[in-house]
């Protein structure tokens, strides 16, 4: 799962604007691809918005330096903020595994504005399926 810290936010921030982030997405579904979320403040299972769906992030490759850490935390808030990405192996939780893939392998190079400027991996989806390499 990720995890933010730094400069950044309280936990009731955290929470309103969580909660303010699925109001929009609620309110504006189609247009919310690419939203990105933490399933729990201040960490937990990285979570983008795709199809209408909210799915995991595949992090096979997402690890490369700091430079996903550092898109992650920007995207969610945080301007100073550093980022640790560590994998989860959900592949034995039943919830997990009915859960899709909104994003697998990502790679970035540090400069993209959000999750969605990495380029995507698609080589690692079958890897991602198994949700093996959850950030």
């Amino acid at each position: 799962g990720a995890g933010a810290g730094g400069a950044g936010r309280s936990a009731e921030e955290a929470t309103a604007a969580r909660a303010e982030a699925d109001r929009l997405v609620a309110e504006y579904d189609g247009e919310c691809d690419g939203v990105i979320r933490l399933s729990a403040y201040p960490r937990g299972v990285l979570e983008a918005r795709a199809h209408g769906a909210w799915g995991s992030v595949c992090g096979v490759t997402l690890r490369n330096g700091t430079a996903g850490g550092r898109i992650v935390c920007r995207s969610l808030g945080y301007a100073n903020g550093a980022a640790q990405i560590e994998l989860v192996d959900r592949s034995r939780d039943a919830a997990a595994r009915r859960t899709p893939v909104s994003r697998a392998g990502m790679l970035c190079r540090g400069d993209e504005l959000d999750l969605a400027g990495c380029a995507e991996q698609p080589h690692t989806r079958d890897r991602c399926r198994r949700h093996t390499f959850d950030a």
